[in-house]
């Protein structure tokens, strides 16, 4: 999933698992986030209001700037995108 060169260490992995475990309880979903599971309505259940909440809450907990242009549910559509996207901040 993740290019030979990009190295993601167990703790961020974990960092982001809890936070999105938080946004999916927030919303009412009782759901296992997993690194490949859609973040959509298909996968973990989220809504576009969620995913945004997801994001601010990545950025908040992990003290990072995502870029406009992954705010677009479309570019980060899994955990394991957003995590991608997360080290090159």
């Amino acid at each position: 999933m993740f290019g030979k060169k990009q190295k993601i260490s167990d703790d961020l992995i974990d960092k982001v698992l809890t936070v999105s475990t938080k946004v999916l309880h927030t919303q009412g979903l009782d759901r296992e986030p997993d690194l490949s599971s859609p973040l959509g309505e298909e996968g973990l259940g989220l809504s576009s209001l969620g995913i945004i909440e997801l994001l601010l809450a990545v950025e908040k907990e992990l003290n990072v700037s995502i870029p406009e242009r992954y705010w677009d549910n479309r570019r980060i559509d899994t955990l394991g995108k957003l995590l991608e996207v997360v080290v090159k901040c």
